[in-house]
């Protein structure tokens, strides 16, 4: 009886401890636009827009499609949102503010795909882009206007790839922004790669009535950009210690009863 109850009570314990409930995000994988864009993506706003631009991106047979600057699938769905900055202008990113406030005892876990492009001809511009480095992410979780938890460039990258970036943050008994709404930034560091962009890349062919001089000019501003894609936030419970020496304690009482009666 006693292995029954004790095992009983531990599963409740360790499944408080773990399960987790999805906090929502909206058009988290950027599907909702449906259409390739240069703009933000629906439901979510700009951070430090002055610093460069945003859309999304189809990996598909639509044009513009991004799939030549890729080694793999999108993390998620069939689009990804990009954020490119102008040289030496500072960072630049995409946010949202959750309808969901902080909690106390709660840990939260937030996981965002992270992609770094490839030199190849843009089926966009019809030329070569040079996208040799990265120019940097960070990824934050913010409650109210505060960062309570970040990652900045702390996982490489390599030439073509996506990286799973996480972070995660735990409130106690108190905390100071306990209350306030969440907030996800997603930023394009927009560190000066200039040196390495060669401003004269072989051209396929410049659109009808653009003259190639002209066409080169977007090397003079444009840094290379950052995409992201599969944005999940999580939060779980935290046992507060005062319930956790309680539930010892009766662990211990259910122990001495059971001896008691062995002897007996």
């Amino acid at each position: 009886m006693f292995n029954k109850m004790f095992f009983i009570a531990l599963t409740l314990l360790i499944s408080g401890q773990v399960h987790a409930a999805t906090v929502t995000i909206l058009n988290p994988s950027f599907e909702d636009d449906g259409v390739a864009i240069d703009g933000l993506p629906d439901n979510w706003d700009a951070y430090n827009a002055s610093n460069g631009g945003f859309g999304t991106y189809p990996f598909n047979a639509k044009t513009p499609a991004i799939d030549d600057f890729y080694n793999q699938d999108p993390p998620d769905g069939t689009y990804v949102a990009y954020v490119f900055g102008f040289i030496g202008s500072g960072p630049v990113g995409l946010q949202q503010t959750l309808a969901s406030q902080l909690m106390a005892n709660s840990q939260y876990n937030l996981s965002v795909a992270v992609g770094n492009l490839k030199s190849t001809f843009s089926p966009r511009s019809l030329r070569y882009w040079n996208e040799e480095g990265f120019p940097g992410y960070e990824i934050q979780l913010l409650a109210g206007d505060e960062i309570i938890a970040s990652d900045s460039n702390l996982t490489p990258i390599a030439e073509g790839d996506f990286a799973n970036i996480s972070l995660s943050f735990t409130t106690g008994n108190s905390h100071a922004f306990l209350g306030e709404d969440l907030g996800i930034r997603l930023i394009n560091q927009n560190l000066d790669l200039s040196s390495l962009h060669d401003c004269e890349p072989e051209v396929l062919q410049p659109p009808p009535g653009v003259d190639p001089n002209e066409f080169d000019g977007f090397c003079n501003l444009w840094n290379s950009e950052v995409d992201f894609d599969n944005v999940q936030l999580s939060v779980s419970a935290v046992p507060v210690p005062a319930a956790i020496w309680l539930f010892g304690t009766a662990l211990i009482g259910i122990v001495g009863i059971s001896r008691r009666r062995k002897v007996a």
